[in-house]
């Protein structure tokens, strides 16, 4: 496979693993690899009685988008085992990692997020602004 990547934002969600299964579907008909991306930002509030340290957020907030990047592989390659899969987990603002992985993606992918879903807020993948500043 060749060519530029189709892009996936992972955030743990349904339907972004709905969006990797569609996703790694579509790079079989165009023969390109997939890469799956989750960004995060640490919260600046609101888990103080939960997290007792930034070390320890910064711990389990990594440990939870390598599980959801490990199960969206899964997805992925159930769906396409052909397709070459890769991922990278990144601790920046999730809408300019969108933004700058569209300028080398052949297409971004995001699923389409629930109202009333508090864990995007506290630094989840933002498709929303990363399509309106496109």
């Amino acid at each position: 496979m060749s060519g530029p990547p189709v892009v996936v934002g992972v955030d743990g969600s349904s339907s972004a693993l709905a969006a990797v299964a569609w996703a790694a579907r579509a790079c079989v008909l165009h023969d390109a690899p997939l890469r799956l991306v989750h960004a995060y930002t640490l919260p600046t509030r609101g888990y103080p009685e939960v997290i007792s340290s930034a070390r320890e957020l910064r711990s389990a907030m990594y440990d939870q988008g390598r599980m959801w990047l490990s199960q969206a592989v899964a997805v992925a390659r159930s769906e396409a085992p052909d397709v070459p899969v890769e991922h990278d987990l990144r601790m920046e603002h999730p809408t300019p990692v969108l933004i700058e992985e569209s300028t080398r993606a052949r297409e971004v992918v995001v699923g389409v997020a629930r109202a009333g879903r508090v864990h995007r807020s506290a630094g989840g993948l933002n498709g929303r602004g990363a399509v309106s500043s496109r």
